[in-house]
C-alpha cells in the first residue's frame, strides 16, 4: 500500500527473510521490514544514517548482529533484548572501501569466521580480526580462477565447503590457494553438463 510504506511491504523484490525469536525481519529493494509473529503489519526500520528505503540485497545473522549487503557496501546492526528497534543505528563495516565493489550482492561467513562478500565485481574475504581484505577477481587465462565476476550466491555447507555461484559463469567449490598463492575453484558449468551457468541460488539438502 504506497499510501502506508512504513507499515506495509513495498512493490518489490524480497532478497531475503531471517528468523530471531518471535521476529522475522524482511530485506527488500526498499529497505528492511519487521514483522511480529501472530501480525499481519510490517514495520519499517530506520537504520540511521542510511536512508530508509536504501535496498537490502543480502543479510545474515552472526554473533548478536544483522549483517546487511546494499549498493552502499556492508553495515552491521545490533540487537537488543527486544531486536532491533524502529530507530536503529547501522555500523557500515570499516572494510567496506577495501571491498572490490560497493554494489553487495551475497555474503556468507565460513567456519572460520572469515566473511565471503560477493558484488557486481568480484569476491571479497574479508578477517574480521584483522581487517585484511583478499579480493578475488575473474581470470579468465586459469582453468582453477574465478570465471565470472557477478558473484550471484553463496553457500558454507556443513562440511565447511564454500560454494560460490556466478551469473554467467556456473558455480565454484573453493579449494584454498595453489602454489602460486593464487585464489582457486573448482568449477561446475557447462562443460560438466550443467544446463545453464546462471546461477541464482545454491540451497543444501537437508
Amino acid at each position: 500500500n504506497p499510501e502506508r510504506p512504513s507499515s506495509t511491504l513495498p512493490a518489490t523484490l524480497i532478497s531475503g527473510m531471517i528468523e530471531n525469536g518471535s521476529q522475522t525481519y524482511i530485506g527488500s529493494n526498499r529497505g528492511l521490514y519487521r514483522n511480529q509473529a501472530g501480525s499481519n503489519e510490517v514495520e519499517l526500520i530506520t537504520l540511521l544514517p542510511r536512508k530508509a528505503s536504501s535496498a537490502i540485497k543480502t543479510m545474515q545473522v552472526a554473533d548478536g548482529y544483522l549483517w546487511l549487503g546494499g549498493n552502499d557496501g556492508m553495515w552491521q546492526v545490533a540487537f537488543g533484548a527486544q531486536g532491533i528497534a524502529a530507530d536503529a543505528s547501522a555500523t557500515r563495516a570499516a572494510f567496506s572501501d577495501q571491498l572490490s565493489d560497493q554494489r553487495i550482492v551475497s555474503f556468507a561467513i565460513d567456519q572460520q569466521k572469515r566473511l565471503w562478500i560477493g558484488t557486481w565485481n568480484g569476491l571479497n574475504i574479508v578477517d574480521p580480526a584483522s581487517g585484511k581484505v583478499e579480493k578475488i577477481l575473474p581470470d579468465a587465462k586459469r582453468t582453477d580462477g574465478l570465471a565470472q565476476s557477478f558473484i550471484s550466491t553463496l553457500l558454507v555447507d556443513r562440511r565447511g565447503r564454500i560454494w560460490v555461484g556466478t551469473s554467467g559463469g556456473g558455480v565454484h567449490l573453493w579449494q584454498g590457494h595453489n602454489s602460486q598463492g593464487q585464489a582457486a575453484f573448482r568449477r561446475f558449468d557447462s562443460s560438466n553438463g550443467m544446463p545453464n551457468q546462471i546461477i541464482n541460488q545454491i540451497l543444501q539438502d537437508k
